[in-house]
């Protein structure tokens, strides 16, 4: 099992957000408010999908895609993160490239 990245588009939009960056007050009462909102747009997508899954409705759809079909998704979605993370890993290269092996030996291990 490994951990969600369906969520990190919606969370990144949310918190760069106009809304919320124009929030006037002390910068702690904007981090409330914008985890507020992450924490509710989280839950409803979270119930959303466990619906979908309880009642079947994800076979229908997983009929018409293929692994050559989601390729593209997959690469597309990591192309757009690797703008956000790659500096950060670039900046403390002690700790990014050995992260970045572990990873390539861990996705090519399973």
């Amino acid at each position: 099992m490994g951990g969600s990245f369906t969520y990190i588009y919606a969370a990144v939009a949310i918190i760069i957000s106009p809304r919320y960056i124009l929030f006037i007050g002390a910068p702690f009462e904007r981090f409330v408010y914008t985890m507020r909102s992450l924490q509710g747009a989280l839950i409803i997508a979270g119930v959303f999908q466990a619906v979908i899954g309880f009642f079947g409705i994800w076979r229908v759809f997983i009929r018409f895609l293929s692994p050559l079909a989601a390729v593209p998704f997959v690469t597309l979605s990591a192309l757009g993160l690797f703008y956000f993370a790659f500096p950060g890993v670039a900046k403390c290269i002690e700790i990014g490239l050995p992260t970045l092996v572990l990873l390539l030996i861990f996705s090519e291990v399973s």
